[in-house]
């Protein structure tokens, strides 16, 4: 599945994966991760509050724009790679900021497909 479709719970697994979280599941009451005996119910898509992690762990990697066209946001994050004196520049775009954020942070950390689970 390409990183641009994901919506919803499915969207707010992957980012919860690409922050290292632990058993990450999708349930009746969407995406939740554990730690300990604790489950935490996770919606960086719709929260701001959880989506801001995402723009932190983006603005960490290098420069982040955001524009909105129409009704449609858009992201571009210019980040180094592994490699000296290279950079690579990702674009999302989402209904909401939230979603172009959480877009371009799983394109980032596991690539522009994703496996389907």
């Amino acid at each position: 599945m390409r990183a641009s479709e994901l919506t919803g719970s499915l969207l707010a697994c992957w980012v919860a994966k690409a922050m290292k979280y632990e058993k990450v599941r999708i349930g009746p009451i969407g995406c939740s991760y554990s730690v300990g005996h604790n489950t935490h119910i996770f919606a960086p898509h719709e929260r701001w509050d959880q989506g801001q992690l995402v723009l932190e762990k983006l603005l960490e990697l290098g420069g982040v724009s955001l524009d909105k066209v129409g009704d449609a946001y858009f992201v571009t994050v210019a980040h180094k790679t592994n490699r000296v004196h290279h950079k690579r520049v990702v674009h999302e775009m989402g209904e909401t900021a939230l979603v172009a954020l959480c877009r371009c942070y799983v394109v980032i950390t596991h690539g522009a497909k994703v496996p389907e689970e």
